[in-house]
C-alpha cells in the first residue's frame, strides 16, 4: 500500500468502535518485520501471514476469520 502500512491501517480500523471486532488478516512479504510490530498486529486481534500464501491457505484463513462462534 503506497500511502500507509498494514499496521497503520489496522490501527485506524481498530480506532472505529463499529469496526473494533472486524476480522483482519495482514499478509506481508516483509520477512524482516520488527518483533514489536508483529506483536502489535496480534495484540490488535489480526492474523499475520507471510507471502507466498497459496490460494487454499488464503481461503482457509478467510473462512477461519469469518467463522462466528455459536452461542447457546
Amino acid at each position: 500500500m503506497p500511502l500507509t502500512s498494514g499496521l497503520q491501517l489496522l490501527r485506524s480500523i481498530r480506532a472505529i468502535s463499529g469496526l473494533a471486532q472486524t476480522p483482519v488478516a495482514i499478509v506481508t512479504g516483509d520477512y524482516y518485520l520488527a518483533e514489536d510490530q508483529s506483536e502489535e498486529i496480534r495484540a490488535l486481534g489480526a492474523e499475520l501471514r507471510y507471502k507466498p500464501l497459496w490460494l487454499d491457505e488464503l481461503v482457509t484463513l478467510a473462512r477461519d476469520l469469518l467463522t462466528v462462534p455459536v452461542r447457546d
